[in-house]
């Protein structure tokens, strides 16, 4: 999902009732998660009801990413997806070594996630947040980048 939906205390109880468990976290700017959850629709458990509200879950739950990517609660890795996928042999080399595996490859669905309905894309290129950055600052701002 580009939308987290994780709690870092889950982490305890993980490691506790799980041993071995591992995470992999894909960060990404939650700026751009943001303006792609405004264009491209959201899930239903997380609706759009109250932008505000919603603002101040993503930055909760970007918040909530990061402490367990720093903390090493459990074993885990932090992943660029948009990279890992553009090139999975080079790009995506740790997690291939974190998950067992000489290489990763691209699987025979991994271009479905590039459109959407129709053919239309799925999510804004990188950096697009930016055309916004005056538009949406006050939002933005709440955000931990």
């Amino acid at each position: 999902d580009w939308i987290p939906r994780f709690d870092a205390r889950y982490l305890l109880v993980a490691r506790h009732v799980m041993p071995g468990t591992r995470i992999i976290i894909v960060d990404a700017d939650p700026r751009e998660a943001m303006l792609n959850w405004l264009a491209f629709g959201w899930l239903p458990f997380a609706g759009m009801s109250d932008f505000d509200n919603c603002v101040d879950w993503l930055a909760r739950a970007t918040a909530h990413l990061r402490f367990a990517a720093n903390q090493n609660v459990v074993p885990g890795i932090v992943v660029d997806a948009e990279k890992v996928m553009a090139d999975p042999a080079k790009a995506g080399a740790d997690l291939a070594r974190f998950l067992g595996l000489e290489t990763l490859k691209a699987g025979s669905l991994s271009k479905s996630f590039e459109s959407g309905l129709g053919g239309m894309p799925a999510r804004f290129a990188k950096g697009h947040w930016q055309a916004y950055a005056e538009a949406l600052a006050e939002p933005f701002a709440k955000l931990p980048v």
